[in-house]
């Protein structure tokens, strides 16, 4: 998932646009890719485009080896947690002009910020409440 806040950006010639999301799936090892830039208007629509592209995206993170078995996630069902727009809103407003990109996989989460490159800003191994 990436978010990009461009409402207090002086400088973005397209700022009007305010928050920009995409959302992708992708396979576990892929790399974070300093490229990866949000291009919806909402998380809705970003989460809407990656459901259209699933036939086309959910071949690419099947293991190409078919002695390899595919993840099956293993834990008990949990509680739904709490919208996390809100946070991630915040989070890309204080990172206002900078895309960021927050990964989540079965390990755990990171988020990385794309400056002149990627810098990591935080990894956490559960997703835990706010």
């Amino acid at each position: 998932m990436n978010v990009l806040d461009l409402r207090r950006h002086p400088v973005a010639p397209i700022r009007a646009h305010g928050v920009l999301w995409s959302v992708d799936l992708r396979p576990p090892d892929a790399p974070v890719c300093p490229d990866d830039l949000p291009d919806r208007p909402s998380l809705a629509a970003a989460v809407a485009h990656c459901l259209e592209c699933l036939d086309v995206t959910l071949p690419e993170t099947v293991p190409a080896d078919p002695r390899v078995q595919v993840p099956v996630p293993r834990s008990v069902p949990r509680p739904l947690p709490p919208d996390p727009v809100p946070g991630l809103r915040q989070l890309a407003a204080r990172h206002a002009g900078r895309p960021l990109s927050i990964r989540f996989t079965r390990v755990g989460s990171t988020v990385h910020r794309h400056d002149d490159g990627l810098r990591l800003l935080a990894e956490d191994d559960d997703l835990r409440d706010p």
